[in-house]
Order: structure tokens, then C-alpha cells, then sequence
């Protein structure tokens, strides 16, 4: 008896551990992309955390997964663009062009999509710390902090008998006696 309590209770309690599996132990069972993203949207994850997650354990799926994504729900295209790209920059115009190719209506958000996720990728974790590259002159803006330059001195000149001097000449001003050009003639 109790044999069968214990098989009937694993014949329920399986199918529910197989529905909620997540996208890791899909892909270490060797599921298919379709499969995994199916399971993952049946668990209530959003596609592009499924991408994620995916690109996370293996970023050279980057185009495979983002294509399988666009054909479940083709409207989130740019979102999963976005996700796609933040996991696996280095592979950002090959994500590009196959998800363009998946969803060619999309084509515009896709492309504004890009852009957002290329800058996103380019800051660094929570510190809000600009990734930047070397430059033919050497990238100043990666080198430390710039020290703080020496105090300026007071315009006020510094003994009262000496003339201050004009910041502006005293020449008045004189009418232009040119056209002024621009206008058409009529």
C-alpha cells in the first residue's frame, strides 16, 4: 500500500516539477530553444528574461534564441532585441540583423532598440561608470580623476592706485554702411 501512495503521489507531484523547471536545467536537459522559451512563458517568465537567462549559460545562442523568441511573440521583438544585446554585446549587429529578419514589420523598433541596448551595455553595472575605449590620443577621460586646478585669483586689482583696465575697448560704435546681404531682391 504504502508503495502506491508513494508512486501515485510522484505521478502527481512529476508533471508539476517538469511545468516549473527553469531555463537552466531546460538547456542542461538539452531541450530546444522553442521548448525552453515555451516552458520559461508557461512559468510566467517574460521572453526576454528567458534570453537572458539563455545567453547568460550560452551567449553564442544569442541569434537562435532571439530569432525562436520573435516567433513566439513577434510584438516583443525590440524588448527581446534589448535583453538579447545587454547579455551578449559582442554579438549585438548579428542580433540586429537576425531579428530583423525574423520580425521584418518590426524593422524600426528593432533599430531604436539597438541603439538603446548598445548604450546600456556600454554602462557598467549600478556605478553608472561610462565604458570607454582608447583613443589615438590616449583616451584622457580614462585616465584618473583630474586634480582640482589652483584657485583663480580675484579680478579686483591689487593696490587701489593702480587704473583698473576695461574689459571692453572704448571705441563707440559705428553704423555699418553695407547691404547687410540675405534677403531676395524684388
Amino acid at each position: 500500500m504504502r508503495k502506491i501512495i508513494l508512486g501515485a503521489v510522484a505521478a502527481i507531484l512529476l508533471p508539476i516539477s517538469v511545468a516549473f523547471a527553469d531555463v537552466s536545467s531546460d538547456m542542461a536537459d538539452g531541450l530546444s530553444l522553442d521548448q525552453i522559451l515555451s516552458n520559461a512563458a508557461a512559468d510566467g517568465v517574460e521572453l526576454s528574461e528567458a534570453i537572458s537567462q539563455i545567453l547568460a549559460i550560452n551567449p553564442a545562442m544569442a541569434e537562435a534564441a532571439v530569432v525562436a523568441a520573435i516567433a513566439i511573440d513577434p510584438a516583443q521583438a525590440a524588448t527581446v532585441v534589448v535583453a538579447a544585446i545587454e547579455a551578449a554585446p559582442e554579438q549585438s549587429s548579428a542580433i540586429a540583423e537576425a531579428a530583423t529578419e525574423a520580425a521584418p514589420a518590426q524593422t524600426v523598433a528593432i533599430q531604436q532598440a539597438v541603439q538603446v541596448a548598445t548604450i546600456q551595455a556600454n554602462i557598467e553595472g549600478t556605478t553608472g561608470d561610462v565604458v570607454t575605449e582608447d583613443t589615438a590620443a590616449g583616451n584622457p577621460n580614462a585616465a584618473d580623476p583630474a586634480t582640482p586646478a589652483d584657485p583663480a585669483t580675484p579680478a579686483v586689482p591689487s593696490a587701489p592706485s593702480e587704473p583698473a583696465t576695461p574689459a571692453f575697448s572704448a571705441t563707440p560704435a559705428v553704423p555699418s554702411s553695407g547691404s547687410g546681404g540675405g534677403g531676395s531682391p524684388a
